[in-house]
């Protein structure tokens, strides 16, 4: 799931450029600031997922209290 989404949001930088309001300037400048900016998110997300899901695990089997 997770390469799946990555694979998507890859191709959407390619046709980003082209679509209306995104922007004047060059397309390989326009595709470097999207791409930090979807990395970043994505990174930030799959942090929370993982975190979230090694909590809940010890939360489950009562090895950390809250």
């Amino acid at each position: 799931m997770v390469l799946a989404a990555a694979g998507i949001l890859g191709l959407s930088l390619l046709a980003l450029p082209y679509l209306p309001g995104v922007g004047g300037g060059k397309p390989e400048t326009v595709r470097a600031a999207v791409a930090m900016l979807i990395g970043g998110i994505f990174m930030l997300v799959m942090a929370v997922i993982q975190g979230a899901s090694m909590i809940a695990t010890d939360l489950q089997e009562r090895r950390l209290g809250l």
